[in-house]
């Protein structure tokens, strides 16, 4: 009886003992908005344990007990204390106290590398034929101090490429991407180094995507359902189009007079406009080419008939010793005057029978 006890002790002492030595402390400061601490990853522990914790020094004696826990099943598992700017630089004293009061675990925690922001949101994607993609997004803490970093991948990736860190609020570029492919975008913050730098980057945001969302596997499917569809269309479909345009435009310019003058216009003919000089306007060419009659050159004289006499024949004594014995015909353009005066003149012939003169 008394080795049965004594077993049953050492064997809830040992499942104690194996449970003190299983705790473990982690901290946390969510997007600098508390202290998260917890004792227990996953399940309830075996005893319930009280969380007491300080700022100030460590042989202080004002330890506070946890304002917040956190449960599982009734059983205490974590701690969330109220968190100021300014407690990260300084350590955080805890102890982890059994429910007879013993202290189970005493631990120091550095909070500086501690906060654990929240995953960038309102994600947004710009495009620019000159300087290619601009991918923006908004911070959870103060952006001046914060860096980020970008991974994405194409529809044809299998591995993400992530960007360096970019510090501050400036966006993300990606110059030139192929507006065939399909890219993913997600982002992650944490706190930058000038800031009191953290240890853990955030979540990765919600995917987003830019560019065409057609895969390989649906060009190649529709390259098997539709093979050589273009060149049936180029061999077939164009002729057969082509010769369908030429015949409605033979009809048209059958039926249609108007549009056959417009398309296929008459030359004209020559020999109808010299017909209509001599016939409509006998011969007039300041009518036939409609010259305004105000321009239409107009003389000022008039021309008078000039009738025609027959020479007579002087002697030969009137030419005052000329030798000239050739009968001498009147030309008809020395038979006009003007209108102011006219004259007519009558020149001496020799006579037709006077003999030639002598050349010695």
């Amino acid at each position: 009886m008394i080795t049965a006890i004594a077993l049953l002790l050492s064997l809830t002492f040992f499942h104690r003992f194996q449970d003190i030595s299983a705790v473990e402390l982690s901290c946390l400061i969510p997007n600098e908005e508390r202290i998260q601490c917890q004792w227990t990853k996953q399940g309830r522990p075996a005893l319930n344990y009280t969380f007491h914790s300080k700022f100030k020094s460590k042989h202080s004696p004002d330890y506070t007990e946890c304002p917040l826990y956190l449960q599982e099943e009734g059983y205490n598992v974590g701690c969330m204390l109220p968190y100021k700017s300014d407690m990260k630089f300084n350590p955080l004293y805890t102890r982890l106290l059994a429910e007879n009061k013993s202290m189970v675990l005493e631990v120091t925690i550095n909070l500086q590398g501690l906060v654990l922001l929240n995953p960038p949101d309102n994600l947004t994607l710009e495009f620019s034929n000159t300087s290619g993609l601009w991918l923006y997004w908004n911070f959870t803490s103060k952006p001046g101090c914060v860096e980020s970093e970008v991974r994405y991948r194409n529809n044809k990736d299998t591995d993400w490429q992530i960007s360096k860190p970019i510090s501050g609020a400036s966006p993300y570029n990606m110059a030139f991407p192929d507006e065939k492919k399909l890219y993913t975008f997600q982002v992650r913050s944490r706190i930058a180094h000038h800031c009191g730098s953290s240890d853990y980057w955030s979540e990765w945001s919600i995917p987003l995507s830019w560019g065409s969302n057609r895969t390989e596997n649906e060009d190649d499917s529709e390259s098997l359902v539709n093979p050589g569809s273009a060149n049936l269309l180029q061999k077939v479909l164009y002729p057969i189009l082509g010769c369908a345009l030429l015949v409605t435009l033979a009809v048209l310019l059958v039926h249609n007079e108007r549009l056959r003058v417009i398309l296929v216009p008459i030359a004209p003919n020559p020999l109808k406009n010299l017909e209509d000089l001599l016939n409509e306007y006998n011969g007039n060419v300041e009518e036939w080419l409609h010259i305004p009659k105000d321009i239409i050159f107009r003389s000022n004289f008039t021309e008078t008939a000039c009738p025609v006499r027959e020479y007579h024949s002087l002697p030969s004594g009137s030419y005052g010793g000329s030798e000239c014995s050739l009968p001498i015909l009147m030309d008809d353009s020395d038979c006009f005057s003007t209108s102011s005066a006219s004259s007519s003149s009558t020149l001496p012939a020799p006579p037709y029978d006077a003999p030639p003169p002598s050349l010695g």
